[in-house]
This record gives structure tokens, sequence and C-alpha cells, in this order.
């Protein structure tokens, strides 16, 4: 998905944009600064919105590090956001169309 299609969404929804993070020219992350219930949410390259309601901002977004984990098969266990797990808030999901 573009990072235009995002944004419009992000926007819409009265979100912040922080910076996008993008793979082959699609977005991988895209990370939004705090709400009133969040301190910080990252969409997934599908919309899917992942959260942390107390995050410690580092100086820079830059240092933001987003990760999976995964569990001793190799299968995605979650996300963590500077080795703090995210969690999913559904209600924040842009529901991009699939591509």
């Amino acid at each position: 998905m573009k990072t235009e299609d995002f944004e419009k969404k992000i926007l819409a929804k009265g979100l912040k944009p922080l910076e996008v993070r993008l793979e082959h020219n699609q977005v991988k992350w895209f990370i939004c600064d705090k709400n009133d219930d969040y301190d910080i949410i990252v969409f997934d390259r599908w919309g899917n919105a992942l959260v942390r309601p107390r995050f410690d901002w580092p100086d820079e977004v830059e240092e933001v590090e987003i990760h999976h984990y995964y569990d001793k098969e190799g299968n995605t266990m979650g996300v963590t956001f500077n080795g703090w797990p995210a969690m999913r808030a559904n209600s924040l999901d842009l529901n991009l169309p699939c591509t």
C-alpha cells in the first residue's frame, strides 16, 4: 500500500503521522504520535493498529525499534516497540483494501 493511502486514513482518524518506514517501496510501518488512549500507535503494512498505552519516546522517532518476535517454530507471535510488546487496537485499524 502506498504512503498516501495510509496518510489519508490516518489523518481522517485524527492521528498525527510521524514517520513512515518502507520496504520494497511499500509501507512496512507507519508510526503515529499518541492520542488520548495510547502513547504510540503504529500501523503495519495491512493497516492494523499496534499500540502501547505507555511508551517512553526516545529523543528521535528514528530510534523507535520495531521488531517481530517469534516462537520456537519460527511463527510470528507479535511485535515489540523498543523491546516492549505491542497490543492490537482493532478500533484504530485503517481497514485498507487488500492488495
